[in-house]
C-alpha cells in the first residue's frame, strides 16, 4: 500500500552513531576470499548496505574468455572440444 503523503513528509527521526568494532559484523567465506559487512539494512532503514571484501594474494583468478572448463559455445557439455 503506498504511503500516504502526510507519511513522507514526516521528519526523519534524529540520527544515531553505530560503533562497528574491527572484530564485529556478519561474515561470509567463498573460494577463499571473506565478505564482512559492517553495516546492514538492519542498521540503516534499507538504504544502505557497507561491506569489506577480503581476497588474499594472489587474488581472484583472471577471466579469460574462451578459457572456461564448464563448457561453451566451443566445447561440448563434457567441457572438452567437439
Amino acid at each position: 500500500m503506498p504511503a500516504s503523503s502526510s507519511e513522507s513528509t514526516q521528519p526523519l527521526s534524529t540520527p544515531t552513531a553505530i560503533v562497528i568494532h574491527p572484530t564485529e559484523g556478519r561474515t561470509l567465506t567463498a573460494f577463499g576470499s571473506t565478505l564482512q559487512f559492517k553495516l546492514e539494512g538492519s542498521h540503516t532503514r534499507n538504504s544502505l548496505t557497507l561491506g569489506l571484501a577480503i581476497t588474499p594474494p594472489p587474488g581472484s583468478p583472471l577471466h579469460v574468455p574462451g578459457s572456461s572448463t564448464r563448457g561453451g559455445p566451443d566445447q561440448g557439455a563434457s567441457g572438452s572440444a567437439p
